[in-house]
């Protein structure tokens, strides 16, 4: 799989480690933080989109302005990691001029997504996600107008209703949004990339205009502990990048002795927290948010 060339000759080829699951590519060092994205969020999403047991990167390997990543994963999952890995270490110019000259890529058009700050505010990525997320790369011009560029009609789908979600609920922050839609997809598709039903069926209110709204968790005391973390630590990091509020209910449940993790806030800031909660009690202390022993562990070391 072969990766854009860069102007002093790098090219990010995917170079898989024999006798392993183990695959690693290059890329410019100015690309490194994109790639990381705000608390991690990019990399993170790379590798629970991609389904790659592990991602991790090092700078300054091989020497000069460069850094590796290097993929844990069976092939299929390393070729799309590298693919939306590929996607993000673009500038804009190249990926602009890319549309002009691919033809043999299908496109959709969106006359207007709104503010276009929220999705080209660098503290969010919320446009990186987005790329990532669908596999597509997305032009996005000053004047609102976005241009989505992708190898199949899935993934441009799948970008543009991501996109369209994100206009439709104006006073949601994007990324939370993003996440939002991505666990809506996971739980009722077969296949993220591309619904194949309506748009945000299942949704309340059809995913427009969003309330405040209460969910309930349950799990056991040794799932509630990893949700918590040493230090409420890991609780305290999923309350910080969703914005729900978050609380463990101390009355006993009848017959049950399993415990109640009580969610409220926007229906965005929920549904991400559920997200988030559930990745763990899938994942377990390999989950990849904060004090998890998946790649990231806890987001300070980004």
């Amino acid at each position: 799989t072969e990766g854009p060339t860069s102007s002093d000759g790098i090219s990010n080829k995917l170079t898989m480690v024999k006798g392993s699951s183990r695959a690693n590519a290059v890329f410019q060092e100015s690309f490194y933080f994109r790639v990381l994205g705000h608390n991690a969020s990019v990399i993170s999403l790379i590798r629970l989109q991609s389904g790659c047991i592990r991602l991790s990167t090092y700078k300054s390997r091989p020497s000069g302005p460069y850094f590796t990543v290097e993929y844990v994963g069976n092939v299929k999952c390393v070729k799309l990691a590298n693919e939306m890995m590929n996607i993000l270490c673009q500038d804009a110019d190249s990926i602009k001029l890319e549309y002009i000259q691919q033809t043999d890529e299908l496109r959709a058009k969106i006359d207007d997504v709104g503010d276009v700050s929220r999705f080209t505010n660098t503290s969010s990525s919320a446009l990186d996600l987005i790329m990532i997320s669908s596999v597509t790369k997305i032009f996005i011009g000053l004047d609102g107008e976005a241009l989505i560029v992708g190898t199949n009609k899935e993934r441009v789908a799948k970008a543009k209703e991501i996109i369209e979600f994100i206009k439709a609920n104006p006073e949601m922050d994007a990324v939370e949004l993003i996440f939002m839609l991505l666990g809506h997809y996971k739980k009722y598709c077969s296949d993220v990339l591309g619904s194949g039903g309506p748009m945000y069926t299942g949704m309340p209110n059809n995913g427009l205009n969003m309330t405040e709204e209460i969910e309930f968790i349950l799990c056991s005391s040794k799932e509630l502990s990893n949700v918590c973390g040493p230090r409420n630590g890991t609780l305290n990091d999923i309350v910080k990048r969703t914005g729900c509020n978050i609380s463990i209910d101390s009355a006993e449940i009848k017959g049950s002795e399993d415990k109640k993790i009580r969610l409220s806030g926007t229906n965005a800031a929920v549904q991400m927290a559920q997200y988030m909660i559930n990745e763990i009690l899938k994942l377990e202390m390999m989950h990849p948010f904060a004090f998890g022993n998946g790649h990231y562990g806890p987001v300070s070391q980004h």
